[in-house]
């Protein structure tokens, strides 16, 4: 293994709060940009869609870095043809093999849901990987007031 992953350890960097160890709120002016743009008088489509899948893309990154469990992993490169010794990457990865579930909550977060989906499906198991799907419908009475909602899913 290369010497510089003999001590490798990803750090979150997040704000102070009183939720709780389950919650986490980033301290990232990056994320903080694109969500502050995304939210702005005059962002329209197709900007409103590219900052979505920044912002997730982002924060599943994020959570993956922190939650996601790693292995040692012996790759052969491309290289490995012309450098056999050298083509070799030896560090640590995400396990491909843990199981992850995304959940598409109808309709805010079907987009979300479907960006963290995709984009697990290109490191992780595809086997492993699942998106379940919870709907809300309002319901209303005779006069159109709504009077509570259905979940499913």
């Amino acid at each position: 293994m290369d010497s510089q992953y003999k001590k490798y350890a990803f750090q979150l960097s997040e704000m102070e709060h009183r939720y709780g160890n389950n919650v986490h709120i980033l301290a990232d002016p990056f994320l903080l940009s694109h969500l502050a743009r995304l939210c702005a008088e005059g962002t329209d489509q197709p900007v409103i869609n590219e900052l979505v899948e920044t912002i997730y893309l982002s924060m599943l990154k994020t959570v993956v870095n922190q939650e996601f469990p790693t292995k040692s992993a012996a790759i052969r490169t491309r290289m490995a043809a012309s450098h056999p010794k050298e083509g070799i990457f030896e560090g640590p990865v995400i396990d491909s093999e843990t199981p992850a579930i995304t959940v598409n909550l109808a309709r805010a977060g079907t987009v979300p849901s479907h960006i963290c989906y995709s984009a697990l499906n290109y490191f992780m198991n595809p086997k492993k990987v699942r998106q379940d799907h919870i709907s809300i419908a309002r319901q209303t009475d005779a006069s159109e007031t709504v009077t509570g909602s259905q979940v499913s899913g």
